[in-house]
């Protein structure tokens, strides 16, 4: 995960995902520092910018 990438989270984790792609949350947010190799800083549409583990995070691609 780098600076510019746009995310959306995965509140229940990578696994459950993967078993329920439809239920994901549809906000989008962009990365804007990493902050260490376990979190990233995300602005999400609402202004607000948190620190969030990647682990419950999904890089957003151009397919989905």
């Amino acid at each position: 995960m780098k600076v510019g990438d746009l995310v959306f989270e995965l509140p229940f984790g990578k696994l459950w995902f993967k078993n329920n792609p439809w239920l994901r949350n549809e906000e989008l947010g962009l990365v804007t520092e990493v902050v260490d190799h376990n979190n990233v800083a995300i602005l999400w549409p609402s202004g607000n910018v948190v620190t969030m583990e990647m682990q419950n995070l999904e890089i957003c691609n151009e397919s989905r």
